[in-house]
């Protein structure tokens, strides 16, 4: 019975870690790309706020403006105003 429980276990772990192998995740210089990307086309403002988490703070250093959550980062950078 042990030998069955070993042999159990060992199969189980090996499709548990064998799914986790599978999945790749994007790198950051991925993620920078894709970000400035969606910046530079201005097409499409949600996938550009979609890079944003909702506690997200936000520095202009040009302005001096401080935006301290995704909705303020989204009403400073609001293309549709055409200021930005």
């Amino acid at each position: 019975m042990a030998l069955f429980s070993k042999l159990c276990f060992a199969v189980f772990s090996v499709f548990l870690l064998g799914g986790c192998a599978g999945r790749s995740h994007p790198t950051v210089a991925d993620i920078a790309k894709d970000y400035f990307h969606v910046y530079a086309q201005r097409s499409d403002f949600d996938v550009f706020m979609s890079f944003y988490g909702e506690n997200a703070q936000f520095n202009d250093i040009i302005y001096g403006h401080h935006a301290k959550n995704k909705t303020e980062i989204a009403n400073f950078m609001n293309w549709d105003n055409g200021e930005f």
